[in-house]
């Protein structure tokens, strides 16, 4: 578990699915907007969701990090990030993902729990790199990216499909390579 100031970071518990679809439910538009994942925001899903990632951090062979955010002044589950299945533990290299319910976007707390996500992997974990993949348009999620210190290494153009218009767009990655890089903590 990481703890920051407003936080708690955890591994997911069976008992999560329905507060966690329930802030799915309610950020909705806002996550088809930028998540592939959010055409389908039934129970079931995620209910599959959490028993795949409860498996995942039992496995030895992980392949993925999925976290459960958890507002501590409310204990309440506001959200879901972790280190996705792009990342590689033999580098070491973590891609951070990250989303929130929409009632608590605009406060910090995404930009919180990116950079403690992002201290660990560097702390925890002994990582050479970590990285955030965003859409280009998104601009939330990039100034997120920014405001942790992480910078723009490449622009992967067409690389990923719009969720909205179902076209070709663009994706940037930002990267750190150094748990000194980090600005908010």
């Amino acid at each position: 578990m990481i703890e920051t100031e407003r936080l708690l970071i955890r591994k997911p518990i069976l008992g999560d699915s329905k507060p966690l679809n329930d802030a799915i439910n309610r950020s909705l538009a806002e996550l088809q907007r930028w998540m592939p994942w959010a055409k389908d925001p039934s129970l079931e899903t995620t209910e599959k969701f959490i028993e795949d990632a409860v498996k995942q951090w039992g496995s030895d062979k992980q392949t993925d990090f999925p976290m459960i955010i958890v507002l501590k002044a409310a204990d309440q589950i506001i959200g879901a990030s972790g280190y996705n299945n792009q990342s590689n533990k033999d580098v070491p290299f973590f891609e951070i993902g990250y989303w929130l319910d929409t009632q608590y976007t605009g406060q910090g707390l995404a930009t919180e729990l990116t950079a403690a996500l992002t201290e660990y992997a560097f702390t925890k974990y002994q990582a050479a790199r970590v990285q955030i993949k965003t859409e280009a348009a998104n601009e939330r999620s990039r100034k997120v990216a920014e405001r942790c210190g992480f910078t723009v290494e490449a622009r992967l153009h067409n690389h990923c499909i719009d969720c909205q218009t179902g076209k070709p767009t663009d994706d940037l990655i930002y990267a750190m390579f150094d748990v000194n890089q980090l600005i908010s903590r």
